[in-house]
């Protein structure tokens, strides 16, 4: 059995994929620690995985303060290089470091990590031999790597080569070249949702959605909230995702609109702070519910744009009206409309007449109608499967570490950056051709 180290940051967009990821690889009888957050702890207990934390409660609380007060769409060059000094200096990376070590010495052991954050784990690799599995989370992420690297180039490869000295590894000739260097790396949407990669060097594999349906959550937690929607079936649901990066007036305007309308309304989030003191009398405030198995149950769904709600809300065939701003959220949000299955309105447009106006058009019959119509056409696909059977393939494997002589000899990468995406719809992966072999004939048994 593998011995299967993930590594990943910041909120649940970022966290909840891996410890799906994590619960299906530990059913199929491997070992599985995630590392991340401390506020996560609880949960990946729940889900039968050993945990280790990145930092203490004052310490994520105070990251999300900071993360609030900031995005990257808005935010000054200094105010960004403030952020990273605090959470992603050497210091910071040398500490992470030394935790992923404790875990990836073992037997049989691979590393799973999210792209850019997880500088650890690409030392770890590096300095260990211990295969890796890149992630991507959002396809707004190649691009966002791209841009920044074409803004700090300099400044990033010295950052590294700092960082590579102090623990004892060659130094490399670029920033984007490091972080393009796993050769595996995995996409987590499918290709119907984004095929394109924003002029990525690397090879990127959509492969789906890490979508997990448990309905057990919501019969053994939320009894208020069945017995809500027993009452009066098929609310609006608002929800804007688990960080305070969003515009102060989303809450507001959201609940406004569904004042106007009437209609019976849930919003979620663990800030009560960002909504109005005094809510409408059709609107119902939870600190926290399962969007999974809760979507189902709805009318349609506000949001924030975030992957896992859009990916969710489409799996559950709800209409969706996404109000995004910073990040991903206007990309995937975009991706929603062109789709037909939900709207898209940027701030300038967040009128909450024109918003209860847009609901009044998602809530009609053939608007659900045409979100379970889309839901019946699209591919299937188990992107959860998909990554089991991938760790399984390359556990213990060195061949997959992060080597310095493969990064020297693709070291030309970065200047794919200036060309046009790749289409990677018929790329077979660098693997070698046993482990091509294997993984087509899990596929082919899976079919």
């Amino acid at each position: 059995m593998a011995n299967v180290v993930i590594t990943t940051h910041w909120t649940d967009g970022d966290v909840i994929p891996f410890v799906r990821i994590g619960r299906t690889l530990k059913r199929r009888g491997h070992s599985v620690t995630l590392i991340t957050h401390c506020f996560y702890e609880r949960m990946a207990r729940e889900a039968g995985l050993d945990f280790a934390a990145w930092d203490s409660p004052d310490q994520y609380a105070q990251m999300i303060h900071d993360m609030g007060s900031y995005s990257d769409t808005v935010a000054g060059a200094e105010e960004i290089h403030r952020f990273r000094e605090k959470y992603e200096s050497i210091d910071v990376r040398l500490k992470e470091l030394e935790i992923v070590q404790r875990y990836c010495q073992k037997e049989n052991s691979i590393l799973l990590a999210k792209n850019r954050s997880s500088i650890a784990a690409l030392m770890a690799s590096e300095i260990h031999q211990c295969p890796l599995i890149l992630f991507f989370m959002n396809p707004y992420e190649t691009g966002s790597m791209v841009n920044f690297e074409s803004l700090y180039k300099e400044r990033l490869k010295n950052e590294v080569n700092q960082l590579r000295r102090r623990v004892g590894l060659l130094p490399i000739d670029g920033w984007l070249s490091w972080q393009s260097s796993p050769k595996i790396q995995l996409a987590l949407w499918p290709k119907w949702f984004s095929n394109e990669l924003s002029e990525w060097p690397g090879t990127i594999e959509p492969i789906g959605f890490p979508l997990e349906r448990r309905q057990d959550v919501l019969a053994r937690d939320n009894q208020e909230f069945l017995k809500y929607v027993r009452d009066d079936p098929a609310p609006i649901i608002i929800s804007g995702g688990t960080s305070k990066q969003i515009r102060q007036d989303f809450y507001i305007k959201a609940i406004e609109a569904c004042g106007l309308l009437g209609r019976k309304t849930i919003v979620v989030t663990r800030y009560k702070e960002l909504l109005p003191h005094t809510l409408p009398p059709n609107i119902t405030w939870f600190s926290h519910l399962p969007l999974d198995a809760v979507l189902p149950h709805m009318g349609a769904i506000i949001h924030h744009g975030g992957i896992g709600t859009t990916s969710g809300a489409v799996y559950a065939a709800v209409p969706q009206l996404a109000l995004a701003c910073y990040v991903d959220r206007p990309l995937n949000a975009s991706r929603i409309k062109s789709l037909g299955v939900g709207e898209y309105l940027p701030p300038s447009r967040w009128d909450p007449i024109l918003i209860a106006n847009t609901l009044k058009k998602l809530l009609e019959p053939d608007y659900k109608a045409r979100c379970h119509q889309f839901l019946k056409e699209i591919p299937a696909d188990d992107a959860l499967t998909e990554v089991c059977d991938r760790v399984e393939a390359y556990a213990g494997n060195k061949d997959y570490a992060i080597s310095h002589a493969y990064m020297a000899e693709n070291s030309g990468a970065e200047a794919l950056s200036t060309q046009r995406p790749k289409d990677t719809s018929s790329v077979r992966p660098n693997l070698s051709s046993e482990v091509w072999a294997y993984l087509m004939s899990r596929k082919k048994n899976r079919s």
